[in-house]
């Protein structure tokens, strides 16, 4: 089976940002903002058809949409509040679409759809993280 040829995908992505550090290094802030601008994007689906001998056969394909936008925010926080505790967490909002995709191939259907205004597939929309870690010293030659 021959593989269909597809573009490659471009992306101009802009990012702005701010990373603090106060209190006396014991609490630290970031947050961006950034914003993409893909044209060819690459997306895989999967194609359903029927053989010369009437059995149905899957394939995925790499298939070119023709713009997306991509764009959002991070704040990200880290504290030190006692000696060997540390504190972290992140929280992102990402709002990722196709601007324009005439040629995309529903996966129950077979049929080609506009998927223009669709949001990505698995990409949510919020996302966060948060982590404690408390760490000691340990007297690595004392005896038992």
């Amino acid at each position: 089976d021959q593989l269909e040829p597809f573009d490659p995908e471009t992306l101009d992505n802009f990012e702005v940002g701010l990373k603090t550090i106060g209190l006396d290094q014991m609490l630290t802030a970031n947050v961006a903002l950034f914003w993409g601008i893909y044209d060819d994007i690459q997306v895989n689906t999967l194609q359903v058809e029927e053989d010369d001998m009437g059995d149905v056969v899957a394939r995925r394909l790499t298939l070119n949409a023709a713009k997306a936008t991509t764009r959002g925010v991070e704040l990200g926080l880290m504290s030190r509040p006692i000696e060997g505790l540390q504190i972290r967490g992140t929280i992102g909002y990402v709002d990722a679409f196709y601007d324009d995709f005439p040629d995309a191939v529903d996966d129950l259907t077979n049929q080609n759809v506009n998927r223009a205004g669709q949001t990505f597939n698995y990409v949510p929309k919020l996302n966060t993280f948060l982590s404690i870690q408390y760490s000691m010293p340990i007297d690595a030659g004392a005896a038992p």
